[in-house]
């Protein structure tokens, strides 16, 4: 049991530190292309802090661990706005540029909503995995077509490039190694986790939903977890928002696409009929906190972060 306790934290600690360099060697390699820094953002650092959630449903789908695989999606959703925005929130209020209130917190709500509806016949198609992958390249393009049209963000860039000095040559390859390492990392990180959750779950009577929705996606969060708490304490409330619903969008349309994908997902009725009625509650409750002000001041952090522990206790207690 302490061996694989062991191999747990060392599959949390590689899945961090694989996100680390992943997202810092693409945005580099981005940034030497000239790419700018707002779709830097939306595409690669959105991908890098969702991609232990990428790998670890994937490993748990090829090894049949099915409740694993969308129990870590939907818990993760759940504990980026209960537990990561609330804390960040009980460090500083935080301030969100309207369009996101507008757009894309209802688009969490929609898209969650349409997971619960896909999942009401217990199984994640193919033909779903298709309408999810289709719908967050909509999503991208979405995203990218805003990015362009914000001309003073563009000024912003084009001054940023210009004043950066960066010897690209000496630093490119090293920058493809971090990438390589950093995805490696996560691929051995999500087996270690993967297999050493069984083995606990099976060891302590534990199923291998509440693992999943638990230890799982908690672990898998902490990327955007650090991310948004570092942005918080920077004063970029903008990216400390942006990086959980970005997430949560990336979460349920690529990571459960690409998953049923590679084959259904069969689909426990009991998550569907609450934890996800859960996860869209949480997204609804959020966007009904910051709609009137634009803002999550630390009283209403406090609300969010009681509620996602009401929702720990009531897994181990009511489960």
């Amino acid at each position: 049991m302490l061996v694989t306790i062991l191999f747990l934290i060392l599959g949390l600690g590689l899945l961090y530190w694989g996100a680390e360099w992943l997202v810092k060697g693409s945005s580099l390699i981005a940034r030497y292309i000239k790419i700018s820094a707002i779709i830097i953002g939306l595409t690669v650092v959105s991908f890098a802090t969702s991609a232990p959630e990428l790998f670890v449903s994937v490993t748990a789908q090829l090894k049949g661990s099915a409740d694993i695989a969308v129990g870590n999606v939907v818990g993760s959703n759940i504990a980026n706005i209960g537990l990561i925005l609330g804390l960040a929130a009980l460090v500083s209020s935080l301030k969100i540029h309207g369009r996101t209130v507008k757009n894309e917190l209802p688009m969490v709500i929609m898209v969650s909503a349409l997971l619960f509806i896909l999942c009401i016949d217990k199984q994640l198609s193919r033909l779903d995995g298709t309408i999810l992958i289709i719908l967050f390249g909509l999503f991208l393009y979405y995203n990218i077509y805003f990015a362009r049209k914000d001309r003073e963000e563009k000024k912003e860039i084009e001054k940023e490039l210009e004043t950066e000095k960066i010897d690209r040559k000496k630093r490119w390859l090293w920058n493809i190694f971090r990438v390589l390492i950093g995805l490696a990392l996560l691929v051995i990180g999500s087996k270690f986790l993967v297999d050493s959750s069984v083995e606990i779950a099976k060891t302590i009577g534990i199923s291998e939903m509440v693992i999943g929705l638990t230890l799982v996606a908690i672990g898998t969060s902490i990327p955007e977890l650090a991310t948004s708490l570092v942005a918080t304490i920077k004063k970029e409330q903008d990216i400390s928002v942006g990086n959980v619903v970005g997430s949560n969008i990336f979460n349920i349309l690529l990571i459960l696409g690409v998953a049923s994908l590679i084959s259904p997902i069969d689909v426990n009725f009991k998550m569907v009929r609450v934890d996800m009625a859960i996860m869209i509650f949480f997204a609804v409750l959020l966007l009904y906190l910051m709609r009137r002000n634009y803002q999550l001041s630390r009283w209403e952090g406090g609300i969010l972060l009681v509620c996602y522990v009401s929702y720990i206790i009531y897994l181990f207690t009511g489960k």
